[in-house]
Order: structure tokens, then sequence, then C-alpha cells
């Protein structure tokens, strides 16, 4: 933590809300909802110091496999001293490493999933899972296998890290109350709710206005042009 005071000396009033409230405590799970800029790279890696300095693991998700590389580089970086390791799945549905989890693992839901399955014990020292881009385990699925896939991530994590903390990051997430109490339901343990607006930049907002009148007519061209278009299609068959 010394380290990390070097080059962060301050800390944001989010962070110090959710320090209060008890975020950095083992065994408080969180859902957060931060806006985009509001540091919540920097509010998991508060909660990742806390779990490796009581001796456990932590492995974060990453929902896409450049966004795993990406982390896994950063990551290195905030803790140089911990070992830290990217792992996803290739195009044949098998897991890219096969060995003890390090300090720090980045993974895609499906690898997490896939691993979690097959060598459960690979979690035994893991105290905390983050779940970067939550948004994924949406509820309307449309058919969308990865949102599936990542609610069975989290449902089989509990299962295998029963006593680790899981913390849900989103810049799009809403309803933190409701995510929390979920949380809490599903390990035991408490959970906070962590929604604050507040970011240290400005954010430039404007308008587009468009005339009503030329907009009706747009419409009118579209919906035109979309009756239009199956007729032609069936008649060069």
């Amino acid at each position: 933590m010394e380290t990390v005071a070097e080059t962060r000396p301050y800390l944001w009033r989010n962070y110090r809300d959710a320090v209060e409230q008890g975020y950095l405590e083992i065994g408080t799970s969180s859902a957060i909802g931060f806006p985009t800029g509001a540091g919540k790279s920097t509010t998991a890696q508060l909660k990742i110091h806390a779990t490796l300095l009581s001796g456990r693991k932590a492995v974060f998700l990453a929902p896409t496999h450049a966004l795993v590389d990406q982390t896994t580089r950063d990551l290195r970086v905030a803790f140089p001293r911990a070992t830290v390791r990217g792992e996803r799945i290739d195009e044949f549905g098998f897991s890219s490493q096969r060995e003890d989890l390090p300090d720090l693992m980045v993974m895609t839901p499906e690898a997490c999933l896939l691993s979690s399955h097959i060598e459960p014990e690979r979690f035994d020292d893991v105290g905390l899972l983050i779940f970067d881009e939550c948004h994924l385990m949406h509820d309307n699925t449309d058919g969308d296998r990865r949102a599936i896939d990542a609610m069975l991530c989290i449902l089989g994590f509990t299962r295998v890290a029963p006593d680790a903390d899981i913390v849900l990051l989103s810049a799009m997430l809403r309803f933190t109350d409701e995510l929390s109490g979920w949380l809490e339901e599903l390990t035991g343990r408490k959970s906070l709710p962590l929604e604050n607006a507040w970011k240290p930049t400005r954010q430039l907002r404007g308008y587009v206005v468009y005339d009503a009148k030329r907009h009706a007519k747009l419409e009118k061209l579209l919906r035109a042009e979309r009756v239009k278009k199956p007729r032609e299609a069936f008649q060069s068959l």
C-alpha cells in the first residue's frame, strides 16, 4: 500500500465514501455503477490490494480477449510485486493455461466458467472476483450466449470459492441496490451498492436540433423505402 500511496497520495471523494462504508473489508462484496472517468479501475485495484494483503488471490473478468490483454498489462504496472497473468479460451474452446492461479488472474467469463468446472481446485485460494463490464449479464438475452455464460460463470465461481468477495463494475450499471441485494443473497454476506455520479473532470454536453417538418419528411421517405425493398427483392427472384 505504500507503493500505491506514492503514486496516489490523495483519494477522490467517491473512493473515500466507498472506504468509509467498508468496501475494503474482507467479506464485503459490491455493485459499482460509477460513470466513465470516475475511477472504476482504481476502485477495483484498491480492493485487489486489500485481498492480496490478506494472503489470498484475485480473479479479474474482462469480457473480450482484447480487454484481457489490456487489463493484464495495466495490472502488471499497478501490481509490480505480484504475479499477474492473462487467460482466455482459444478457438477450440480450451483454456490457454493449466497451471495454478497466480496472485492475480485476468480471464474472460468463458475461461473462468470452463476452469471452475474442470479444475475447481484452482480457486481454493481465491478471495476476490471482479467482473468488469458486468452489464454483460443483462436479463434480455435475445439468445445471447455470452450473457448466459457470464451468469453461469458467477454462479459457478460462488460454488468453487464460496468465501470470496464479488465486485461488479460497469459505467452502464443501474439499480445497484437490487444487484447488491442479489449479491448478498448469493454470497450470504454483506454487499454495498456504490453509485456515485461525481467525477473529477468536466463533461462537455451539447444538443443536435432538427427541424420538425424535415424530420417528418425523412421519416416518410424511410417508411416508403422499407415497403419498397422487400417487393423489389421478391421481383428479382
